[in-house]
């Protein structure tokens, strides 16, 4: 009777243990992965608050409160002819309509382990319906993603704001090397914004400190003359970058020419 009793206890216990473990792999399963699209519903909140009017500060600040780390911000404002602007002293509302803001945001999520290069391309204004920002058009522009494929290897990317049919992924045959092409049709609205993803992991065991880049290549009709867009542009993929990427070189026509522009942060990889 005694054994019997010693039995049935032995028994209860390993069944509790059992039990407690199951438990607890359930929960720490359930952390890991209850909401895979986590990061991105952040990333597009993030998004939409900034379309709405948020500045820089209380898109970072939603950001930190649902858990991303903001490691780096990189802001360069640009003309018509590419040249950069320094915009302290002057409100955003006194900048021509025609400029360009280009914004590099790197986020970490210590949860998951991602790294998010958020970026955004904007025109500063908006002056009213009809008002074209690309009245002589020529080849779309074009945008890269860049970053250092030593210590960082590509998962995914995705639009977060404005439509498909102004951005697109154009060439990810380099996404091994650390680089994807993508085509912006800049004829969007003044005051708005096209804001994207690249999701990023970790590669292997190695750390350091490491940069990205979003790099913005406008093209224009030269000859002031065309009225529609010729298409995609023409280009070649050079060399690896020094720090990130493969370059890239947007080829002229006669009637067309193009500038770039870059925004780049800097951060560390744990």
């Amino acid at each position: 009777m005694f054994k019997k009793k010693i039995l049935a206890l032995t028994a209860a216990v390993l069944l509790t243990l059992s039990m407690s473990v199951a438990n607890a792999e359930t929960l720490s399963d359930s952390k890991n992965t209850s909401n895979p699209d986590r990061v991105k519903n952040i990333l597009k909140q993030a998004a939409e608050l900034d379309q709405s009017g948020a500045s820089l500060e209380e898109v970072i600040s939603f950001k930190e409160s649902q858990g991303l780390q903001v490691l780096d911000v990189s802001e360069v404002y640009v003309d018509l002819y590419g040249n950069e602007i320094n915009p302290n002293g002057i409100g955003t509302l006194a900048l021509d309509a025609a400029y360009r803001k280009i914004t590099n945001t790197m986020d970490y999520d210590p949860q998951t382990g991602e790294y998010n290069i958020y970026g955004k391309i904007e025109h500063i204004a908006d002056l009213g319906q009809g008002w074209m920002h690309e009245p002589h058009p020529a080849s779309y522009d074009v945008v890269s993603a860049d970053w250092n494929s030593d210590l960082l290897q590509y998962r995914s990317w995705g639009l977060l704001s404005g439509s498909s049919s102004n951005f697109w992924l154009n060439d990810a045959t380099q996404r091994e090397k650390g680089s994807l092409l993508f085509n912006l049709k800049d004829n969007f609205p003044g005051g708005t914004s096209i804001h994207f993803y690249v999701e990023l992991r970790k590669a292997g065991s190695k750390t350091g400190t490491t940069s990205t880049q979003i790099r913005y290549t406008h093209t224009y009709d030269k000859t002031a003359k065309t009225t529609t867009y010729s298409g995609n542009a023409s280009y070649q993929w050079g060399n690896p970058g020094p720090s990130f990427g493969v370059t890239y070189t947007v080829l002229t026509t006669q009637v067309e020419a193009n500038w770039s522009r870059s925004g780049t942060t800097s951060f560390s990889v744990r």
